[in-house]
């Protein structure tokens, strides 16, 4: 995600002829992860980088453009986005909730269900399993027994090595292969319905978007 980011910030650059400049900084190098668009929408910060999950407590419609289990395909979801009317109804809602300006940057396809140091074989097996979620996702395996919790990406291999969570979710196997998960985890469970695909989102201070030509 991080060299992605960083080639979006130079095709801002040369999309606009210098016009616009972006310096590109790692969470938490200026602000905590999950309070990104609240600094966006404050002003602190006018440009950021993040998955709509993280808007959740905004924004509960949000985390419908994010890895909602059972969710649509990566195809599907692209052509309700740009062709089904996805993108005016995304944007009236962060614009109307949060007080930003939407853009899409990146998809994803579909993520594993579950990294775990404790066996899941049935439903049954969730129960009081301490676990890392986001978005709708801690919605619904609180209701399957599990206690789950949000926690910023760079704090899960950690709070795994520690045994402060039991089990985590977060991305595909593709964006995880550089963060020890499968080092600090024994078992991996892939589920299609668990997220069929996501959005990435850059986002723009509304005020600032309102400027532009």
């Amino acid at each position: 995600m991080v060299e992605t980011h960083a080639h979006h910030c130079n095709l801002i650059e040369l999309y606009t002829e210098g016009r616009v400049k972006m310096d590109m900084y790692m969470a938490p190098e200026l602000v905590a992860a999950g309070d990104l668009y609240a600094t966006v929408k404050d002003g602190a910060l006018d440009f950021g980088f993040a998955c709509p999950c993280y808007v959740k407590g905004f924004c509960y419609g949000a985390s419908l453009y994010c890895d909602i289990p059972g969710g649509q395909s990566p195809r599907e979801q692209m052509c309700w986005y740009y062709l089904g009317g996805g993108k005016e109804l995304f944007e009236d809602l962060l614009v109307t909730a949060v007080a930003v300006h939407p853009f899409a940057s990146t998809q994803n396809t579909s993520e594993v269900w579950i990294y775990s140091n404790k066996a899941i074989n049935t439903i049954d097996d969730l129960k009081g399993v301490k676990m890392r979620a986001a978005g709708t996702r801690i919605d619904v395996m609180t209701k399957l027994g599990a206690a789950a919790q949000y926690m910023p990406g760079g704090e899960i291999v950690p709070n795994l090595e520690k045994g402060v969570i039991d089990a985590a979710e977060f991305a595909s196997l593709y964006t995880t292969r550089f963060t020890g998960m499968t080092q600090v985890t024994k078992y991996a469970y892939w589920h299609p319905y668990k997220s069929t695909s996501s959005f990435w989102l850059g986002f723009l201070n509304v005020d600032i978007w309102n400027e532009f030509p």
